[in-house]
Parts: C-alpha cells; structure tokens; sequence
C-alpha cells in the first residue's frame, strides 16, 4: 500500500463504506429541504434593512457613522463582499444563508471524522435533519447562519488539538467576529473560554492572555465606533433597550422558551446525557455551560424572541456529536440493525414532532409577489429618481436610490426623538418622511400591505404614533402620489404627474 492509500485509510477509517454514503445521502437531504425553505420562506421585514445595510458598506458607508443599524455589522460587512455576484436581492441575501449553512455542516463533518470518525458524522447531519428551525431560518436574510457557522469554529477549535496558545487566540478571534454578528451572542465566548483559560499552562500566562483578548475587544469596538461612538451606542444599546412594548404585545416568557427549545428539541435533549458522558473533559464542559447559559441569557427576557437560540443550534448539535457518538458508535453492535435505524427515524420524528410553530407556507408564494413588485417599479420609474419605501428590499432589488435614513425601513421611522437627536443617530421623523416625499426626486413610494408595518408605530419605543403624525403622512401621500399597484405584500404609490396634450 502506498503512502498516499495509507495517509487516506487512516482518514476514512477501515469500516466507512455504509456510513459515508448514508452521510452523503442525510447532507443531500439537509441541502434539499434547506433549498425548499429557501424559495418558499415568507416576507421578513428584517431581509430588507440587512440587504440594504449591505449596500451602502459596498459603497463606502460606514454603519453608525453615516446610517443606522440595529446590529453589529459583520454580516453587512459580509454581505458588501459577496452579495454583489448574488444579486442585491432577497435572492442573494437568501443565498448567502444557505451558503453558510451548508458550510457549517461541512465543516462540522470534516471536523468530526477526523476527530470522532464516520458515525459521529452521521449523528451530527441526523441532528440537523431534526431542526427543522436552523434549516428554516439559516436560509432567510439575517444573520442567523453566519453567527451559527463563527459559533460551531470556535467550538471546534476548543476541542481541537491545536497549541494551547493558539488555540486561545484563534478563539479569540472568532469570539470577537461573532460578537459583531451580534452582541448577546457574547455570553457563549466569555463562558466557553473559560475551559481554555484553565489549560492555559500557568497563572502568568492565562493573566497575559486575559487581558490580550481585552485588548481585542476594544479593538474591535474601536474599529466599528470610531468617531461615531453615540451612535453606535444608540444603535447597539439604547435602541433595544428603550423598546416599550405595548400591551398584548409582550410574549409569555414560558412561549419565548417553549418556541426556542423547539427549533432543535433533540439537540438540547441530548446535550444533556452528552455532558454526563463527558463530564471530566474541562474543555467541552465549558463549551456546554457557554451554550447552556447564552440560551438563558437569550430566552430569559420579555424583549426576546424564541429564534434567538437558532445561532447556538449548530454548536449544540456538534457537541452532542462529539460526546454521545462515539458512545453509541460501540455499543450499536450490540443491537440488530434494524433497532438502530429505528432510533435514527424516531430521532428525526421526535424533533419534527416537538418543532416550533410551523414554517410559513401558506406564504409560499411570496417570493413571486416580490418578484413582480421589483419588475413593476424597474419598469414604471425613472431610472434616476429615488424611491421612499419601508419595505426597503424592492427599491434595493429594483436598483433605485433610498436616503440613508431610510436604511432601516419600517424600523427606521420615529415620533417619540426629537429631530436634533434623530438627525444625530440617522432615525427618520414624520418631517424627514414628507420632506423624502415632497422632493422632486422622488418619484415612488413602496410599502406593507400589512398597514401596521408602514407609519403605524414608533421607533426605538414601538408605540402607535399620534393620529395627526399619520394623517399628515397619509396627507402628503394622497397629494402627491396614486396607487398604482398593490399585490398580496406590497403596494406602490407613483408620484402624480401633469399631463400635456
């Protein structure tokens, strides 16, 4: 045998053969269904701000600074780089989250066969057909597979055999980018890294290496706050944390925990019997509690939201991998095949079966209605005019100007800021939106057939706004413009014109 054959035999192992094509066929079926979700997924009002916030970075903005964003800009970021060979579209944005996707579950496989061999492979991609919320919402325009893909590499590089020290500052690394994916992903790399702090070979060391990754962080803050710093704190702290909700509007916390846990009811099953299995291995108990603590973190307050947990789902799942399946790998020989392809099937029915509310089928059809709205305005508007909108993504698809303080469209529009403040953080007021609609320029108007979703609320408090605020909109709308299409999601308002004979 050839080195070439030998190095290969120790990679693929001596008994892949079943395995490997099992693995093949559960990665096809993860692409398939994903691919599904992808194309028949809903409207999401947050696709519009992300795809949009992609945009002006592309073309030298800087978030904070010169719009406003609800989040840290690393997918932005992202996004500015690779959405240009997508498509500036719900398309491209929609793309780029199966990318990730299915990037994380390649390297997640790669990681465990070489690590834990070909039937912790098959666990993990069977976990992930179990989580019909991860394939469902990693395939929508948020950051949601990105700050999945950066969480699943940092574990990874925690169970890795790597340097110590290197693996300290790739964690570090990858803990700042996830943090700019969004900040309550934080509690998952302060607590994970405090397995790698302990095998830090003495106290002189783990000192120096804390205070190196302080340093990190406010690097990373200073590279995303320069000169813009109230803003960016606005953006990232205060927008969220003055949101008042209304009454009737807060969700139960026992629905925000019932709804998270059910987006991967396995995983978090198992990962429990996987820590007990695991229980003297420092370093994958770290990795657990950071999980385990960042889903308390993100389910333990009124202003959230049960797909929160979604970014945590790939990490959960490689570590139930990497602790139960070499377990069951031995002692499945003790059981006759048929059982074990039985404990496969009920492993994916349990998780279809305890799954978070149903996906939005019956919203099927809305890419088409989007792609008819796009073709409208390309078809109906003067290529150089500029278009006000809140749902932002159909002007941005369509390839039409929007004003910067427009960037977080139906988010974006306050009556409880003063205008100084809302000039300072980027935020739109009742008098920026009628002075958009009253300028030549502008020549359509783009918005929700879902009324509530245009001027009906306030932000960052997300109360209705005063009844002579609307009026007055609705006013210089009706002056101004006419409707000239309306499909299931979306209606266009043209700006009136004088005709000549």
């Amino acid at each position: 045998m050839s080195s070439i054959e030998s190095e290969m035999g120790k990679v693929i192992g001596r008994r892949p053969s079943p395995l490997r094509a099992v693995s093949i066929l559960l990665f096809g079926v993860y692409v398939m269904y994903s691919s599904v979700a992808l194309l028949k997924g809903g409207f999401e009002p947050d696709e519009g701000f992300y795809l949009f916030a992609a945009k002006l970075v592309s073309e030298g903005e800087r978030p904070y600074a010169d719009f406003g964003l609800t989040q840290p800009p690393a997918h932005a970021w992202l996004g500015s780089v690779v959405l240009p060979y997508l498509g500036w579209t719900v398309y491209g944005t929609r793309m780029l989250g199966l990318i990730l996707s299915c990037c994380t579950v390649i390297v997640g496989s790669i990681f465990l066969l070489r690590k834990k061999g070909w039937f912790s492979v098959v666990v993990f991609l069977l976990l992930f057909l179990s989580s019909p919320g991860w394939m469902e919402r990693a395939t929508i325009g948020k950051p949601f597979a990105l700050g999945g893909f950066v969480i699943l590499i940092s574990g990874a590089i925690v169970l890795s055999d790597i340097p110590i020290v290197w693996r300290w500052w790739l964690y570090t690394a990858f803990s700042a980018i996830g943090c700019l994916v969004r900040l309550p992903l934080a509690p998952m790399f302060i607590i994970g890294s405090v397995g790698l702090l302990y095998s830090l070979p003495n106290n002189k060391t783990r000192i120096a290496f804390f205070f190196g990754s302080v340093l990190v962080s406010f690097l990373v803050l200073v590279s995303i706050g320069w000169k813009c710093w109230d803003s960016m704190l606005f953006w990232l702290v205060d927008y969220h944390r003055l949101r008042i909700m209304p009454p009737g509007g807060i969700f139960p916390l026992s629905y925000i925990i019932k709804d998270g846990l059910s987006h991967s009811t396995m995983s978090w099953l198992l990962l429990l019997f996987a820590m007990w299995y695991q229980r003297k291995n420092v370093l994958f108990l770290g990795l657990c509690v950071g999980v385990l603590m960042s889903l308390i973190f993100n389910l333990g307050s009124y202003r959230g939201y049960g797909v929160y947990v979604v970014f945590f789902i790939p990490l959960s799942i490689l570590l139930v991998s990497w602790g139960l399946g070499p377990v069951i790998d031995n002692i499945r020989h003790s059981f006759k095949p048929y059982l074990i392809y039985v404990a496969m099937g009920s492993v994916v029915f349990g998780g279809w079966m305890f799954r978070n509310a149903p996906y939005g089928w019956e919203h099927s059809d809305y890419l088409e209605e989007y792609d008819s709205v796009v073709r409208f305005v390309r078809r109906t508007v003067r290529p150089a005019s500029q278009i006000v909108a809140t749902t932002i993504e159909v002007p941005v698809s369509a390839g039409f100007n929007v004003p910067n303080k427009l960037a977080m469209g139906m988010f974006g529009f306050t009556t409880s800021l003063s205008q100084e403040r809302a000039d300072q953080v980027h935020f739109s007021t009742v008098s920026d939106i009628i002075g958009f609609l009253e300028d030549p320029s502008t020549d359509a108007w783009v918005g929700s057939t879902m009324f509530k979703l245009n001027y009906n609320w306030s932000s960052p408090d997300q109360l209705r706004i005063f009844d002579e605020d609307r009026s007055a909109i609705i006013k210089c709308l009706e002056d101004n413009y006419r409707v000239s299409y309306m499909n299931k999601y979306y209606v266009v308002m043209l700006r009136k014109r004088e005709t000549t004979l």
